[in-house]
């Protein structure tokens, strides 16, 4: 009988791990590495899987409440902006994936180019697009010719 209750035990566990390693999340390309966008998003699991993307390179600005990296996704084009935000559990709130043009961020492009082919079109909100998908809101941002406002890029918010 132990046997029978420790196997079912064994089986149990190792099937909520394998649940929980291929849970729902988000693709989100950065630097060929696939960053998986998940709910709930834990700071020290974003901050891991990031020393993995970036290697040696440290983030531009780290806090408690922020990690933020600024990188040239394209060589000889600028920085793309990815900044994480974070409450006080830990818990991701926030993720700013921004450039100046659509060269310079194939970040952004490739997470529209998903979030069109998994979720749908977007939903037009004035001249930028939104979806909603795993619990997060995704307002894509294209504002050319704006000088040093323009903006090609994503604002994602956790679902309140």
């Amino acid at each position: 009988m132990r046997i029978g209750v420790a196997a079912f035990v064994i089986v149990f566990l190792f099937g909520s791990i394998a649940l929980a390693q291929d849970a729902p999340s988000v693709p989100i390309e950065i630097k060929g590495t696939t960053f998986g966008l998940t709910q709930p998003a834990r700071r020290e699991a974003v901050k891991t899987a990031l020393a993995k993307i970036f290697g040696e390179n440290h983030p531009s600005l780290q806090t408690t409440g922020r990690i933020q990296f600024d990188f040239s996704a394209v060589p000889d084009q600028a920085a793309v902006t990815l900044v994480f935000d974070f409450d006080e559990q830990g818990l991701l709130t926030g993720l700013i994936i921004d450039a100046y043009t659509e060269e310079q961020n194939p970040i952004a492009k490739s997470l529209r180019a998903w979030l069109e082919k998994t979720v749908g079109p977007g939903q037009k909100a004035g001249d930028d697009l939104t979806w909603t998908h795993l619990g997060y809101d995704f307002l894509f941002k294209y504002n050319p010719d704006q000088g040093e406002d323009s903006s090609y890029g994503f604002w994602i918010t956790k679902k309140k």
